[in-house]
């Protein structure tokens, strides 16, 4: 994609998207790209109505433990060569989500945080041979605030369309597959349950098309009555009632094979 599709980052805040990443002042920043229009198409997926990316000095940072191989004369530990590196995390995200828990799932958007580490980004670039230039070098910037960007967008967006999904809504997605399931099998499970081992169930079919037609329309049908709720961000496409799991999976498979952040 050209360069156009990367906004400097100095410029890159939208009205639901906002940056405050407090790079070291010899980083230059208008040539780090951030890729707008890309975050707010995973946002979108997501279901993250506002987005908020924040850079956090004095964090928690990666360090070596070392193991204790023995105890010598005077009582010390002795430590071994090899020793166990606790990884510290570039990023941590948090969802804010507030809504009517009774209305659709589709209609309910959550506001996001990803809390950018600056400290372990930058000794993880200190620690690669890869960077020559080390802390000064943009390319090593971009590489992390694009894995940052991408892992942050997509663990908010599973949290909101997996995890966060009320009783209510849980409870309508049950009822809903669990009586498909019963229809599409004429009412008896044991029809499944009894066919011939190793034979492909004759009613598989019926199972899918009674599934995806069942949450395809309720989802359609909760448009139409719930079409006044939250106007603002409107609502989302889910084959699913309740649990978005189509989606999620659709934004981890976007956000892995897409790039947020290069240099320009």
């Amino acid at each position: 994609m050209s360069k156009e599709a990367y906004i400097p980052l100095p410029d890159a805040d939208s009205l639901k998207t906002k940056f405050f990443i407090p790079l070291p002042p010899f980083v230059e920043q208008e040539r780090i790209g951030i890729a707008t229009r890309r975050i707010e198409t995973l946002k979108r997926i997501g279901g993250i109505s506002h987005l908020l990316i924040i850079g956090e000095n004095g964090g928690e940072t990666s360090m070596a433990i070392p193991t204790i191989v023995g105890i010598d004369k005077d009582g010390s530990a002795l430590a071994g060569k090899v020793g166990i590196r606790r990884e510290a995390p570039i990023f941590k995200s948090e969802n804010f989500f507030n809504q009517d828990g009774t209305i659709p799932h589709c209609f309910q958007w959550t506001r996001a945080i990803i809390k950018l580490n600056i400290q372990e980004m930058a000794n993880r670039i200190k620690d690669d041979n890869k960077w020559e230039k080390g802390v000064r070098t943009p390319e090593a910037w971009t590489y992390h605030l694009d894995q940052a960007l991408k892992k942050g967008i997509e663990k908010s967006g599973w949290e909101h369309l997996v995890k966060s999904v009320s009783g209510y809504n849980l409870f309508w997605f049950g009822y809903h597959n669990i009586d498909s399931l019963l229809l599409s099998l004429h009412s008896s499970p044991w029809n499944l349950l009894f066919k011939d081992f190793g034979k492909p169930p004759e009613q598989i079919p019926s199972i899918l098309f009674w599934l995806a037609f069942r949450n395809v329309f309720m989802n359609m049908f909760s448009r139409v009555t719930h079409f006044n709720r939250n106007k603002e961000e409107g609502t989302r496409f889910s084959f699913f009632f309740g649990p978005e799991l189509d989606r999620a999976v659709i934004l981890k498979l976007a956000a892995k094979n897409t790039k947020l952040s290069k240099v320009i």
